[in-house]
């Protein structure tokens, strides 16, 4: 969610929707109006479908971090409640407070993808 399309999506989305309630406050032409709100709601419907439409993604924040694997299972836990984070030889292992581990094998996610992910893990619990 921070990367810059998600970024551009956004405030594309944000600038279009106040452009056309301005017009709309203003007495401006309604065909003006009405394109920048449709475009403003496809820059936002764009965002959530992303999320439909990929099979693996990883959002979070400053404490939490949610992960949609394989089109339908979604997981999501806080850094704090962390225990293992292990990058070895046939993949990830996430271990979590009152949860199933977390297993992603080499042969389903790239291992850029894998080491990104530890080294994200591994920051966020840090700072914890």
């Amino acid at each position: 969610m921070n990367s810059p399309k998600y970024r551009f999506l956004t405030a594309a989305g944000a600038i279009l929707i106040l452009a056309a309630l301005m017009s709309w406050w203003m007495g401006g032409p309604d065909y003006v109006s009405y394109t920048a709100a449709a475009l403003g709601v496809t820059s936002f419907t764009a965002l959530s479908l992303e999320g439909f439409t990929s099979a693996n993604s990883v959002s979070y924040g400053g404490e939490s971090m949610t992960m949609k694997l394989l089109g339908n299972k979604t997981m999501g836990f806080l850094f704090s409640e962390i225990q293992e984070i292990h990058l070895q030889e046939q993949g990830l292992l996430i271990r979590v407070k009152e949860m199933e581990d977390i297993k992603l094998s080499r042969k389903r996610y790239t291992s850029e993808s894998l080491e990104e992910l530890t080294r994200i893990l591994k920051d966020k619990k840090a700072k914890q």
